[in-house]
């Protein structure tokens, strides 16, 4: 954890301007911190870097938890957030969030509609594949306005299309050959 931040540091001061961290779950074999604590942590350790997650599993997730992660995130920053987000691939991923590869575009889809609904607007009503609000209002909103940009991963032609709908950047995969 000091080599982590101690990398962050020296990126802020050689002029970097953005640090990210990707999101995996069960990988006993690999030490990945989780991304929302290192990168709340990162942003006193790099203050002129964005911090970026890259990316959050929007497919696993509940939007209302998310979105005030975001927020709190970029309120902790003073508005430097970039929200990264995707569907996810992994199997074990799926199978310890209750859910399967098959649902993951529908919910990826309703989750990242939800929440740019809580960062913009007073209250929100929706009932969803795998949730229900109620004139719900979250606890904190972003920084920035209308709300953070949103990157999303993509890899195949869909998908990619599917960035450009709904995102503001397509977070390019180092392998793709698009």
């Amino acid at each position: 954890f000091a080599d982590v931040c101690a990398m962050a540091r020296h990126a802020d001061a050689l002029g970097f301007d953005n640090l990210v961290k990707g999101s995996h779950y069960g990988g006993a074999d690999l030490l990945d911190f989780q991304q929302m604590p290192l990168l709340a942590r990162l942003a006193v350790e790099a203050p002129n870097c964005r911090l970026t997650t890259g990316i959050v599993l929007l497919s696993l997730h509940k939007p209302l938890d998310i979105a005030e992660q975001i927020a709190t995130l970029d309120v902790i920053s003073s508005g430097r957030v970039n929200f990264g987000c995707g569907l996810g691939y992994r199997d074990v991923e799926f199978e310890a969030f209750g859910t399967n590869q098959a649902e993951r575009v529908a919910r990826l889809e309703e989750n990242l509609d939800v929440i740019k609904r809580l960062w913009t607007q007073a209250s929100v009503t929706h009932t969803g594949s795998h949730f229900t609000l109620r004139d719900v209002s979250p606890s904190i909103r972003p920084v920035q306005r209308p709300r953070p940009p949103i990157w999303m991963g993509a890899n195949a032609d869909g998908a990619i299309r599917r960035a450009a709908r709904l995102a503001d950047c397509w977070y390019l995969p180092p392998h793709n050959r698009g």
